[in-house]
């Protein structure tokens, strides 16, 4: 039952990014991000998938609070925050992979598959720290291409919410690539 009810809550971050492309302003972005990771955290507990992966998509939904609470207070993040999030991100994604029942110390196929995460939270912080909403669109981009990757791989239905974060994101891009310039 929990692996079904994993699954749908997959479904549903698949929705949020179906739409969170499209989002105007960037505090609604990083809302619907935040929910989504949420989700998605929750659904890989729930079906099983615990490594790098649950402990990033957490961490996630604490970056975009940090996020919205600097575009709320109108005030630049700082370098030093950028830094530990991306610290982070680096410490608790190898120990999400070390930590793995059956790590082999090494280079495998497995240790590289877990190393996805950890590619795609760097990415995803460069989306959310950024000020420019296509810029983010672009970072967005690029770490739904490796998080795909990552649930095909770990069996989530969440790959479902980076197929439609690519696709939507493709066309928020071409409908928005005048309103930055």
């Amino acid at each position: 039952m929990a692996y079904i009810i994993g699954q749908i809550l997959g479904y549903l971050a698949s929705g949020v990014c179906l739409i969170y492309p499209f989002l105007k302003k960037k505090w609604m972005m990083l809302v619907a991000s935040g929910l989504a990771n949420g989700l998605v955290s929750i659904n890989y507990l729930l079906i099983g998938k615990l490594g790098s992966a649950i402990f990033i998509t957490s961490l996630a939904v604490i970056q975009n609070l940090v996020s919205l609470y600097h575009i709320t207070k109108e005030t630049k993040i700082p370098t030093w925050e950028r830094l530990i999030f991306l610290g982070l991100y680096i410490i608790i994604g190898i120990y999400g992979m070390v930590s793995l029942p059956g790590f082999v110390p090494g280079i495998n196929i497995k240790n590289a598959i877990e190393l996805l995460p950890i590619i795609g939270s760097i990415l995803f912080t460069l989306a959310v720290f950024t000020r420019s909403e296509q810029i983010t669109r672009i970072y967005t981009l690029s770490n739904a291409v490796v998080w795909l990757i990552y649930n095909i791989i770990a069996g989530s239905s969440s790959f479902l919410s980076q197929v439609f974060t690519i696709v939507s994101t493709v066309i928020a891009l071409f409908a928005y690539r005048n309103e930055n310039k």
